[in-house]
């Protein structure tokens, strides 16, 4: 009988390897359906004119320069990531576990997700180890070295050419070619630093709290978060139009807004960034 006793244990040992191999099968395969293929797009770093100068001359209008888009500032913006395209819904609920959309005439696998809030948002970038980008991040990536109103070109979509003539169809998903819903992203030409969407689609939501202009901005790239971190229910910055908006007041320089906190919109995503390595 005392051998019987010791040899049960070193049956358990002995099942101990195989245990340790079904768990790390289970985590693994746990974290597979957990962590997305997120397409991070290494952004170089770079100094840029943030914002657009106000000019009371003839050449300026409304469409140009916007107060809260002003005053232009020098920002010196560090390398970091960014993805690619706007969080999709299945992404989204790979690694949440819902989708905000299911159930209803706008889901849509390969679409961004929408009706997210701020607070979602920085859930979802920390749980894949990044962070929302900063408003100066996210122009910046916009832009990709271009100093238009669009990345694609110069002139303005309904003033220089006609809208159906307008680069701007190529690269963003806006009323007159969404047909009043989101499309799955990727699908437009991407810019100079192969990011899609970033016209059109979805707005977006970024860190940085809303100051109705660029007076005391910073000019490290870093977001702006004085005065709203504190307060769940404060106003921070949106960037981009969506596909809801005319084409006419779609651009990189001053497509910014004010959203609460906690607000959620049928046409607002994300897109999450992390830092350089």
């Amino acid at each position: 009988m005392r051998l019987i006793r010791r040899m049960r244990p070193l049956r358990a040992f002995a099942l101990l390897p195989l245990l340790l191999l079904a768990l790390t099968a289970c985590d693994s395969e746990s974290d597979s359906e957990s962590d997305p293929d997120l397409g991070w797009a290494s952004i170089p770093a770079g100094s840029f004119t943030m914002g657009c100068k106000y000019d009371n001359s003839d050449d300026y209008n409304y469409w140009n320069c916007p107060s809260p888009s002003s005053p232009s500032h020098e920002v010196n913006v560090p390398a970091f990531e960014m993805m690619a395209t706007e969080v999709t819904q299945t992404q989204y609920e790979q690694v949440i576990g819902s989708n905000p959309l299911a159930d209803t005439m706008h889901e849509c696998a390969d679409c961004p997700v929408a009706r997210v809030s701020w607070h979602d948002t920085r859930a979802f970038c920390e749980a894949v180890g990044g962070r929302l980008p900063s408003e100066a991040e996210w122009e910046y990536a916009a832009r990709a070295g271009t100093e238009g109103l669009y990345y694609c070109g110069e002139e303005v979509c309904g003033i220089d050419v006609e809208i159906e003539d307008c680069c701007l169809l190529d690269i963003a998903w806006v009323e007159q070619n969404s047909d009043n819903h989101a499309h799955p992203v990727g699908e437009k030409q991407p810019n100079a630093f192969g990011l899609y969407d970033m016209h059109g689609n979805v707005t977006e939501w970024v860190e940085d709290c809303w100051h109705p202009s660029f007076e005391g901005a910073p000019d490290d790239g870093s977001a702006w978060v004085m005065d709203c971190v504190m307060y769940p229910q404060s106003e921070v910055v949106t960037r981009n139009q969506s596909y809801q908006a005319s084409a006419s007041s779609s651009n990189s320089l001053y497509d910014r807004g004010p959203a609460l906190m906690l607000d959620v919109a049928i046409s607002l995503g994300f897109r999450c960034a992390r830092d350089g390595e």
